[in-house]
């Protein structure tokens, strides 16, 4: 699932820009990340898509108003608001930047030459909605797809980048724990009367029973071994345990090099 794929809130003719010099663009292909950003002091606006894209215009007020860093003397002024992407407590996903325009938002050179900007507008210790939370998730994937890099090892926090507590003591904690959740995968059937178990096992009760082409969404758990292969798949709905023999992957939440083995072994 791509960007084009999102509902996203196409906002950039809303928000204030300011023609400069230093604005420099980049060829799509050079990204290779995310950069998660929050607002930093808490902010007290009313959850509706009206007052979400007011907040941001006034973010992109600030950044156009505020003096970046200086040449020759000569005060550099931002060119428009420093996020490619922001997430609103209703979930929705707002388009702020271009993504081949670069940003002054994490601090350091390379971050901002190669990373897309994904800002909430939160603070302090507020936490997202679980609709926000969501819409953070699937942007994350989204970008990491369209652009062919890994969404988990290549989403980092601002403070990541540099000398920052962005994005707070709440959402870090919430990216880190996300980063280190196993990869969820979709996976096909591939033989008829395949076996769901309730545990990763031949001693597990048998859930259900799926025919070949029965799609499902799930992560690598290490189970019993059958033939050598011990690698199970958890179906995310919690229905139970599919023995890796059994399928074969047909889309990947994520780029990942490892190569299992699947034997032809009824489970």
């Amino acid at each position: 699932m791509g960007i084009l794929d999102l509902p996203v809130v196409d906002i950039r003719h809303l928000l204030l820009r300011r023609p400069s010099q230093f604005l420099v663009t980049r060829l799509l292909k050079l990204i290779s990340g995310s950069a998660f950003h929050y607002n930093g002091p808490e902010v007290d606006t009313e959850e509706s898509v009206d007052a979400e894209i007011r907040h941001l215009q006034a973010i992109a007020k600030y950044h156009v108003g505020k003096i970046w860093g200086y040449a020759n003397g000569v005060p550099i002024y931002g060119h428009g608001i420093m996020y490619h992407y922001a997430v609103g407590a209703t979930g929705t996903i707002y388009w702020l930047r271009n993504q081949s325009e670069i940003l002054w938002h994490c601090g350091n050179g390379t971050g901002n030459n190669t990373t897309i900007a994904v800002h909430n507008p939160i603070g302090g210790k507020q936490r997202p909605t679980d609709k926000q939370w969501d819409s953070n998730i699937k942007l994350f994937n989204a970008l990491a797809e369209d652009r062919g890099f890994q969404a988990k090892s290549n989403t980092k926090g601002h403070k990541e980048w540099g000398q920052s507590e962005c994005p707070g003591p709440v959402l870090m904690p919430m990216l880190d724990t996300w980063r280190k959740e196993p990869v969820i995968k979709r996976y096909r059937i591939k033989y008829n009367d395949a076996n769901c178990r309730q545990g990763p096992g031949l001693n597990f009760p048998i859930a259900a029973t799926f025919q070949a082409g029965h799609e499902f969404d799930g992560k690598v758990v290490i189970g019993q071994s059958i033939n050598g292969n011990n690698i199970w798949y958890w179906r995310a709905d919690g229905l139970g345990f599919i023995h890796s023999s059994l399928c074969e992957a047909v889309w990947y939440e994520m780029t990942d090099s490892r190569d299992f083995l699947h034997q032809s072994v009824v489970a």
